[in-house]
């Protein structure tokens, strides 16, 4: 399991609880408790409802089964989700927090990530897929003349568009590449940090309309020095970010 999922997993696994007890109100809230779509939604319901009540067991089961212990300890330490997650800190996996032994090539495959980083394209409506499964929803509860398993099979189709898009997406092009992860360093527009000057680094809301990331370094005079990763506009997420320092400051640093 790609890394990326097993950290959204974790974050959004208290949700679970919410979606499964909505789900199941729904599903006794209707008049009708008959046929094979009312079973569809008590079964899903069921589901997220015990995923919650296990996800510790399945999360720890990724966790020792990751081939990158060390960048997931760090991302999950820097990010506080790691709380009720146990670690074992052996001499193994401080191994591979501070001197991972897989190449950078694998790392980025495995794990799609891109250490070439340009602006954010056009995102996919997700606005109106969601509209769009809601009335689904909507008519079956009304016995409209569709079929539980049509409204199910489309609502699998438009998932897996999305899933289709996000694999599909263009790669930025030279032109308009504005930060990139080298062997070097950082490289934000023309300003290179290397990794052994940095020390650490978070991600903050704190600028004004802007996010990114606060990165600590020694300059040339080997004074502290701050600066700011603005990454709003940037087509890279703050988990993609934290996993691709995370390895490169491990690898390099």
């Amino acid at each position: 399991m790609k890394l990326k999922n097993i950290i959204r997993f974790i974050e959004y696994s208290y949700i679970l609880l919410f979606f499964g007890i909505i789900i199941l109100a729904l599903a006794l809230a209707n008049q009708s408790k008959e046929g094979a779509f009312f079973f569809f939604q008590l079964i899903l319901g069921g589901l997220a409802v015990i995923f919650y009540f296990i996800r510790l067991y399945i999360i720890n089961y990724f966790i020792r089964r990751t081939p990158y212990p060390g960048v997931l300890y760090d991302v999950l330490d820097r990010t506080n989700l790691s709380n009720n997650i146990s670690f074992e800190l052996s001499e193994e996996l401080m191994t591979e927090v501070y001197k991972p032994a897989y190449s950078t090539e694998e790392f980025l495959n495995n794990n799609d990530l891109e250490s070439k980083i340009g602006y954010k394209k056009a995102g996919f409506p997700y606005i109106i897929v969601t509209l769009c499964i809601a009335f689904l929803i909507y008519f079956s509860y009304k016995r409209a003349h569709i079929d539980w398993w049509y409204n199910a099979l489309l609502i699998i189709t438009i998932l897996h568009s999305i899933y289709k898009w996000q694999k599909n997406k263009k790669q930025p092009t030279s032109a308009n590449i504005v930060m990139s992860f080298t062997e070097e360093g950082l490289l934000y527009y023309n300003t290179l940090i290397t990794w052994k000057s940095i020390y650490d680094w978070k991600f903050t809301t704190e600028q004004k309309n802007m996010i990114g990331f606060n990165i600590e370094y020694y300059d040339v005079n080997q004074n502290n020095t701050t600066f700011f990763a603005d990454t709003t506009n940037l087509d890279i997420n703050r988990f993609e970010f934290l996993l691709l320092l995370s390895h490169y400051k491990s690898k390099y640093g």
